[in-house]
């Protein structure tokens, strides 16, 4: 007599992992490419990234000490063209007894120089404009914009026209509002079909044209800043309909969710490449700041593996 036997095996993923926040990058099994960098301090968030042209270097900032704390204070790290690692980061703005956060870099082709800034601002949204003939700046504010804030300026490809995203801190959703006299007035304020969870966004324009955005992906605070994802538009920001998680749960522990927040991201564009790769870093639970290198291809890809959110 013969009997049939039915095995069922149960496949159970690693939980555990060994990273090292050592700046080295690892190419990952799904094609993208990604690092863990180093930071000084304890207490890391609100990277920025920065390229330099013409020799494609990263550029990358952050805060690192802790949030509010007296020395928090603003790090660097680089990542020279064809290396596969960041430099250790280095603290290169400290005001003792002062929380130093936020940074914003900006590279001039011109001066080949490296610019660095960070302040604390108010709940609300206003532009800064120069035309860098002469010294002054000139304010136009944003109307109704409470309680929206950290935009995101683009310029829509072939177009005058601006179109700024912001975060919400009443964590509904990610607005907008455009502008066609280069940020002297604006529209009426929309809301995308985007969700926001009172986190720090960030918005780009590839070469081809399309819009890419990273963001939490959900609304509400009740939950952490979980997942990250970024999202593809060919219409402007009117519709996303290309979305591809970053990161949901932690590397070395799927079964813990953790921060991955506040990205920053921008597309090589220095004139010796021709990669079109998407650089983005952004918060890792607040341990130090994570490196993700992609392009506009692997965020449309259809995965065919289940992300299980356990």
């Amino acid at each position: 007599m013969f009997r049939s036997i039915l095995l069922f095996f149960i496949y159970l993923p690693k939980l555990c992992t060994t990273i090292s926040y050592d700046g080295i990058i690892h190419r990952s099994s799904d094609g993208s490419s990604y690092a863990y960098l180093s930071p000084p301090r304890t207490g890391n968030h609100a990277s920025f990234i920065e390229q330099m042209t013409p020799t494609g270097t990263l550029a990358v900032a952050w805060f690192t000490g802790g949030e509010n704390l007296p020395n928090c204070s603003i790090a660097v790290s680089i990542l020279e063209i064809k290396s596969q690692q960041f430099t250790p980061g280095i603290i290169v703005s400290e005001r003792i007894n002062y929380s130093n956060q936020n940074p914003v870099l900006f590279w001039d082709n011109e001066t080949q120089i490296l610019h660095l800034y960070h302040s604390s601002q108010l709940s609300y949204s206003f532009i800064l404009r120069s035309n860098f003939v002469t010294s002054s700046w000139t304010r136009t504010d944003i109307p109704m914009t409470t309680n929206l804030v950290q935009p995101s300026i683009v310029r829509l490809t072939n177009s005058s026209k601006l179109r700024t995203f912001f975060r919400d801190r009443n964590a509904v959703s990610i607005y907008y509002a455009d502008s066609y006299d280069d940020g002297l007035t604006w529209t009426v304020l929309k809301s995308t079909s985007l969700p926001n969870n009172n986190a720090g966004i960030e918005a780009y324009t590839l070469k081809t044209g399309a819009l890419v955005i990273a963001f939490n992906n959900h609304n509400g605070t009740q939950q952490p800043r979980s997942p990250l994802t970024v999202a593809l538009s060919y219409d402007n920001g009117i519709t996303w309909p290309y979305q591809r998680n970053i990161q949901i749960h932690d590397d070395d522990n799927i079964t813990k969710i953790g921060e991955y927040s506040y990205p920053s991201l921008l597309q090589s564009f220095w004139s010796e490449s021709d990669d079109n790769d998407i650089h983005l870093v952004y918060t890792y639970n607040r341990e130090t700041i994570k490196y993700v290198r992609f392009n506009e291809k692997w965020i449309k890809f259809i995965n065919t593996e289940i992300e299980f959110l356990l």
